[in-house]
């Protein structure tokens, strides 16, 4: 499938955009460039990884500590927005539109001392699934 937006288009839904039951992922053009500037990602790759940020990256309440408090400012101005933490990237995503799309809004890079913190909370999180 070719989703190449046209000028117009603010929005480019992904090949696999149903993930879930009524939850669709999509990338803003601002996202796009920011996945592409901080996380070397391409636009195929992105597509091919958003399923695996949304449910394998890490939630603010999975987090503990600094790293929990500094995950749970981000989306501070704006309520419908949720993180989630994947490597070592923030990846930020928006619900403005409907609740069954999530849009990929902007890419951070983790903070440095909250990196050895994150890579525990990953372990600990296949070590309870496993």
């Amino acid at each position: 499938m070719d989703c190449r937006p046209a000028p117009s288009d603010s929005l480019c839904l992904t090949p696999a955009a149903m993930l879930a039951p009524m939850l669709f992922l999509q990338f803003s053009p601002h996202g796009r460039a920011r996945a592409r500037q901080r996380a070397g990602w391409s636009r195929q790759a992105l597509e091919r990884m958003l399923e695996h940020v949304v449910f394998d990256g890490l939630d603010a309440t999975e987090c503990t500590g600094a790293l929990h408090r500094y995950l749970a400012t981000l989306p501070q101005r704006k309520p419908d927005r949720f993180v989630r933490v994947y490597g070592e990237h923030i990846f930020v995503f928006g619900r403005e539109s409907t609740p069954d799309v999530a849009t990929l809004v902007t890419v951070l890079h983790l903070p440095h001392p909250f990196r050895a913190v994150a890579r525990r909370a990953r372990e600990m999180r296949h070590f309870m699934v496993a």
